[in-house]
């Protein structure tokens, strides 16, 4: 609306100033103060501009796209400072009035996604650690910290509601004194000057609330904002702040119904050797997660190095240990700190020579190299598998002896080794069954096989009998047992592994999210990312209260093939899997293992 290189600054301000103070201009005083605040900022004042932002909000009351614009603008200081949660809070309230064919529309809700998934994770690991903090106290000091915060959450209620009165009083008051002679004719723009609006109440909530749906909630923006905590950058050990997140919109709310009743608290304290295990699993989930988005989707290099140097700081033996390494040594490459970036590469070759990354370090070419051989080896693996259940046994012998010569190294050996030995349990006599099975618990004395084969043995030598071909049902025994447990009940996830480089993930991501937005929208679902091995990543959404829950997600996506138009055909498989078996896979990186029990037991 004004062009500041057209003339002095000081002429413009004092014309946007008498503009303000004219009531006919009441209307555009929200496009005023968006002026003065653009001028604010191109003279580096950045909290004065701030502060014209917040009137030009608080002044919209009917133009969303001029309340857009403001939030959007507010949001990008943030984000430029950065001040990532106040940044997604912005960004969030902006997608809330901004229009779909804006120019930048994609880009702005892409922004939102990752620092909503970024905000989500850093709050995980305030909330866990405040919970800690709590379980650390004494039993009468946690209750006296409870208890005073259900004191201030009642006060807090009481101010609410009157603060809610008192608006609707003023409203009123406001009402009574619009008149025909001051009130424009036709539509005018502004709100409460249109003699054609809704009814006064509706008015008063949109003034004070703006446009949104009278539903569930409805005093949050959308469905992805995130609750951001009131905790001080600088001393984040402030429990008499941090504790104050328990009272926001987390997952407590599902575990009693009112958070004014101490057990809700009390719930969700990790008082036991193994619910501090849980929670620390989450605080570590959770800085991986967050170092990862800041180099992935913010591509602020400093903060992900950070995240991932605490996550080893705090967490030495983690499971995402050579991974962090991995991650610290390119992204301090990037930033051209060669020392630290040879610190971490380093650690790799000399600690870890035999891994994966040891591997890619000394030959980029390898993790192409190395998904292309998982590829074969493991629709190997399925094929022979197939074999034995339709009873080709013969067949699953020459292909076990054949894998033995070609992915010697692999880690499906262990199961071609016991499909091998199955095969000969079924096609020669007892004695070579027997020698076959303790060649595998010889042979593979710590992989689940063994217990397996272990198995298998006692069951001979309790029957043994030279001439006896080994029972159907003792075969079936071991064709059930497994390293996973199926059970109903409990936390599910959804599961996608996708191989890398094999498609766009945030794409997918994002069409995952849009899904649960429109069919999942009160599921309070959260979607994350991690690398399952060097050829492949996991994408999660989570959580589900049981395994119905998490299948009809499951088969709600199998109905919507688009959801996966980003991804390259057969590179991606789809899984439910429950929080236990989840940890088992996540250990042990072997796709197809899951692939068979779940086609087992949820097919």
């Amino acid at each position: 609306m004004y062009d500041i290189s057209s003339g002095g600054s000081k002429v413009i301000k004092k014309q946007l100033a008498r503009m303000l103070k004219d009531d006919k201009n009441l209307e555009f005083q929200d496009q005023i103060y968006y002026a003065l605040a653009d001028i604010a900022q191109k003279e580096k004042d950045v909290p004065l501009a701030l502060t014209y932002l917040e009137k030009s909000i608080k002044a919209s009351t009917s133009n969303n796209t001029q309340r857009a614009l403001s939030y959007l603008r507010r949001a990008d200081i943030y984000f430029e400072r950065p001040d990532y949660k106040n940044a997604q809070a912005n960004y969030d309230s902006t997608m809330s009035f901004l229009p779909k064919d804006y120019v930048d529309y994609a880009v702005i809700e892409e922004k939102k996604k990752s620092l909503t998934a970024l905000v989500t994770n850093l709050n995980t690991i305030i909330l866990e650690d405040s919970l800690q903090r709590l379980a650390r106290m004494s039993e009468k000091d946690r209750n006296a910290m409870i208890d005073n915060l259900i004191t201030q959450i009642e006060e807090g209620e009481k101010a609410k509601e009157e603060a809610r009165l008192n608006d609707i009083a003023n409203a009123q008051l406001n009402n009574a004194t619009i008149t025909p002679e001051n009130t424009p004719t036709g539509s005018g723009s502004w709100y409460f000057y249109n003699p054609t609006t809704v009814s006064f109440g509706v008015g008063a909530f949109t003034k004070k609330w703006g446009g949104r749906k009278l539903e569930d909630n409805w005093r949050r923006s959308e469905k992805d904002q995130v609750v951001v905590n009131p905790i001080n950058d600088e001393d984040p050990a402030d429990l008499s702040d941090s504790v104050k997140t328990l009272s926001g919109g987390t997952s407590l709310a599902t575990k009693s119904k009112s958070k004014k009743d101490r057990n809700f608290y009390l719930a969700n304290i990790p008082l036991t050797p193994e619910a501090i295990v849980k929670s620390d699993a989450k605080i570590a989930d959770a800085y991986y997660n967050v170092g990862s988005i800041y180099k992935e989707q913010l591509l602020n290099n400093q903060k992900s190095i950070e995240a991932f140097e605490e996550l080893l700081k705090r967490f030495p033996e983690n499971k995402y240990k050579l991974t962090s390494y991995y991650q610290l040594y390119r992204t301090y490459l990037a930033m051209k700190d060669q020392s630290r970036s040879d610190y971490y590469k380093n650690k790799l070759l000399n600690d870890y020579p035999e891994s994966d990354f040891a591997a890619i370090i000394k030959n980029p070419g390898y993790a192409a190299d190395i998904a292309a051989s998982k590829s074969q080896v493991e629709k190997f693996y399925t094929e022979t598998y197939q074999l034995y259940a339709s009873g080709n046994y013969m067949q699953v012998y020459e292909n076990c002896k054949q894998a033995d010569s070609l992915y010697s190294k692999s880690k499906l050996m262990p199961q071609f080794s016991f499909l091998k030995a199955l095969a000969i349990g079924r096609t020669q006599d007892i004695n070579a069954f027997e020698n076959a099975l303790t060649q595998v618990t010889i042979k593979y004395p710590k992989d689940p096989v063994r217990e397996k084969a272990q198995e298998m043995l006692e069951l001979i030598r309790k029957q043994k009998d030279p001439d006896a071909v080994i029972s159907t049902d003792s075969v079936a025994v071991i064709k059930q047992k497994t390293k996973f447990v199926f059970k109903e009940d409990g936390e599910y996830y959804y599961m996608v592994v996708v191989e890398n480089g094999k498609g766009d993930l945030n794409k997918f991501k994002n069409n995952l999210s849009n899904m649960n937005a429109d069919v999942f929208s009160t599921a309070n679902l959260a979607i994350s990312t991690v690398f399952l091995d060097i050829t492949h990543q996991i994408v999660s959404v989570k959580a589900f209260d049981g395994m119905k829950k998490a299948m009809d997600y499951f088969n709600v996506t199998e109905s919507k093939k688009e959801l996966f138009s980003d991804l390259e055909k057969g590179t991606y498989k789809t899984f439910v899997i429950s929080s236990e078996n989840y940890a088992i896979f996540y250990k042990d990186k072997i796709i197809v293992d899951y692939e068979l029990f779940f086609t087992r037991n949820f097919k």
